[in-house]
């Protein structure tokens, strides 16, 4: 398993308390746009950042674009990389 794929599995339950409950038994991939896809708005997307800023203890980023839920991944994985 690489540390993406680590966490990916780690990111899933954060966004599944975020993500509308219709929604909650499809398959997730890394694909998956976050708001047309999982319906997440931008109040749920404060929560998941600062949900994984606290998990990973990673240090807040000035700016970064997440359209996709590997976009919210490779933020952990260079947070992570580049202390």
């Amino acid at each position: 398993m690489t540390d993406r794929d680590a966490v990916f599995e780690k990111i899933i339950p954060i966004i599944l308390e975020q993500i509308p409950a219709r929604l909650r038994s499809m398959p997730i991939t890394p694909e998956m746009d976050l708001t047309k896809d999982l319906g997440i708005n931008s109040a749920a997307m404060v929560e998941i950042v600062l949900t994984l800023e606290e998990v990973f203890r990673l240090k807040p980023a000035d700016t970064y674009a997440f359209e996709t839920l590997a976009d919210l991944v490779d933020y952990v994985v260079l947070q992570q990389t580049n202390p």
